[in-house]
Order: C-alpha cells, then sequence, then structure tokens
C-alpha cells in the first residue's frame, strides 16, 4: 500500500519517533512510505528509511491509500490530500474535558487555539485511532465516537538496561527538563527543593534540549537513582517508558498518559499531578527504600516487554484494513 504521514515537523519529540518507527517497519514490510512537513528535510537525529517531501508536495504527488496525520493545526492539508483512507491518530486530548457537554462552550475562548482546532478533527471526515488505552476509552464512552487502539512500541535497541550494568550516581534525579508548562518541570524542580530538606545530596539533572545522542540515552537513563516525570497531561509518556526499560525506578503523576504501563506501587510511584509536594515524598521514599526500588525496576522490566513494534504494526495494519473495509462499504 501507498502511506503518507503528515507530520508538523521531525524535530526531537515523542510524537516524531512514533511516526519514524511506524514508517521504519512499513517500508521494511514492503510498503511505499513518505512523509510530509513543511521542510521536507530527512530526519536527522533518528534513522529514517521513508522519503520526506514538503507538504505541498503531497497535493501533487498522485493517490495515497492511506494518509496519517495526527498534528490538529494540518486539518485542512489533511482534508486536501488525495487519499481512499484518511486517518486522524490522536496522540493528544489536551484538555480532553473541554470536549464534553457544556464545557464545550469554553472552547470559544481565544486561548484554546489548539483545542478548537482539535474539535474540527474530531469533527472531521476522518477514521480515528488512538496510541492509548486512556484516549480510545474516552473517544468511545465521552464522546461516543468510534476509535481504534493502537498501542505504540518502543526502541528496545536503544532503551535498555546497559550491558555493563547500571552505574548509578548517587543521589541523581533525572528528569526530562522540557520547559513547556504542560511537562510539569517547574513541578519537579520545586520538589527536588523539597527532598533536599531530607536528603541533602540530591542534584537534578536534565535532557531536554541538550543534545545528546539516542546512542547515549541508556547509560544517561541508568545514572540516574531515580526518573521523575511531572506531566500535567500526556497522550502517552514516552520519558516514562524509557526510564523503565532502562532499569531506572520511576516516579510519575498519575496520568492517563502512564496508565498503559505504570502502576502505582507495582511498576512505579504514581502522585496526583501539579503536587511538588507529593513529588518530592516518593522520591525521598524511593531513595531510602532499596528494597522498594528493585521491586519496581524487575516489575517495569517485565511489564515494558509487550510494547514491541513489530505487534504494533501488525495492529495498525489490521486497524487500517477495517477503515478500509468501512470506507468501501459507505462508498457503495
Amino acid at each position: 500500500m501507498r502511506f503518507a504521514f503528515l507530520q508538523p515537523a521531525l524535530s526531537v519529540f515523542g510524537g516524531t519517533r512514533r511516526i519514524v518507527e511506524m514508517s521504519n517497519r512499513l517500508v521494511d514490510r514492503g510498503h511505499d512510505v513518505c512523509i510530509y512537513h513543511p521542510e521536507g528535510t530527512p530526519c536527522d537525529w533518528l534513522a529514517c528509511k521513508a522519503e520526506t517531501k514538503k507538504v505541498e508536495d503531497l497535493h501533487t504527488d498522485g493517490e495515497f491509500d492511506v494518509l496519517l496525520f495526527n498534528f490538529p493545526i494540518q486539518y485542512d492539508d489533511a482534508v486536501k490530500a488525495n487519499a481512499r483512507l484518511k486517518v486522524f491518530y490522536i496522540l493528544e486530548l489536551y484538555k480532553a474535558e473541554l470536549l464534553i457537554g457544556l464545557n464545550r462552550l469554553q472552547l470559544l475562548r481565544k486561548r484554546y487555539k489548539r483545542m478548537k482546532a482539535l474539535k474540527r478533527c474530531l469533527d472531521g471526515p476522518f477514521m480515528f485511532m488512538a496510541n492509548a488505552t486512556w484516549m480510545a476509552q474516552f473517544m468511545r464512552q465521552k464522546l461516543n465516537t468510534p476509535c481504534e487502539l493502537v498501542l505504540g512500541g518502543f526502541a528496545h535497541d536503544v532503551f535498555h538496561v546497559p550491558e555493563s550494568g547500571a552505574q548509578r550516581v548517587p543521589g541523581r534525579v533525572l528528569a526530562s527538563g522540557d520547559p513547556r508548562f504542560h511537562k510539569g518541570t517547574a513541578d519537579v524542580e520545586a520538589a527536588i527543593e523539597i527532598a533536599k530538606q531530607s536528603i541533602p545530596g540530591l542534584t537534578l539533572e536534565t535532557y531536554h534540549g541538550k543534545g545528546y545522542p539516542q546512542s547515549a540515552m541508556a547509560e544517561l537513563y541508568a545514572s540516574a537513582s531515580v526518573f521523575v516525570d511531572g506531566q500535567h497531561h500526556a497522550g502517552w509518556a514516552n520519558p516514562v517508558i524509557e526510564a523503565m526499560a532502562c532499569g531506572t525506578p520511576v516516579v510519575s503523576t498519575d496520568i492517563g498518559g502512564v496508565r498503559d504501563f505504570a502502576f502505582d506501587e507495582q511498576t512505579a510511584l504514581l502522585v496526583p499531578p501539579r503536587e511538588p509536594e507529593a513529588l518530592a515524598k516518593a522520591i525521598v521514599r524511593l531513595m531510602n527504600d532499596e528494597v522498594l526500588r528493585d521491586r519496581l525496576v524487575n516489575n517495569a522490566l517485565e511489564q515494558v516487554q509487550q510494547f514491541q513494534w513489530e505487534p504494533a504494526m501488525d495492529r495498525f495494519l489490521d486497524a487500517v484494513e477495517i477503515g478500509m473495509r468501512r470506507h468501501v462499504a459507505a462508498a457503495v
């Protein structure tokens, strides 16, 4: 089949990784795949087997079997594309509560530009897929909208316990450090200051924007005594599952984006979002309890093994087949 992936960019983000990993495996299976984004340049931080072109080329490259996009602002380009099946792959629902009932009135506010674009997509002529269980359930139960669940995987060749073993730096807490407000970095920083009252030697290390190559990420994750993720909301929390795969104990906010793999007191410690005090308490607890750390790590390493890309692509292609059958039925 001929696939077109429409992207806002190929920058270093979890959504980019997901699309590139999917496109690579489609190419390996013999499909014709092209990723269209504004610059049209190749991906420079991750191996990408698909062709890359500018968005304007999408409208002159003929018919595709499947167009997949995930960024709501690209609605117009998705609608104009010549494709038999158009898929809106939901990577995030942002402020999902605004999509329900009377809350929709708040979408009239200008500051909800992205939410208005998302609502437009959810009302659009697309097949819907979600990359996390909570979003698929939200679509079906809260919006009464059919949605296929297509969980992804992660790069096991990149994120794994280093062969040399974890070289922990005593007192090191690792976090993404993404400065966007909803990523919760300010909460993590506040939590570290609180935790230092109990453990003065704590240090916070971050990696966002520092140019670490992918080949160095496993060692970086494994160097931390604890990984902390403070996001307020997320579709799928890549940093959390990556840290777990590298054998690092995790403290995370209890949001939908982690609930496919992070289970409180089993594979991670989960706390409410926007509560630095709760984050700090969990950090101190992990730092002081080696038995708990070992139990969470061992359980997490077992849990994440189910998230493999090959079976994920089997599910994706099955979902595409479902969409194709519906398309044919609707056209008759």
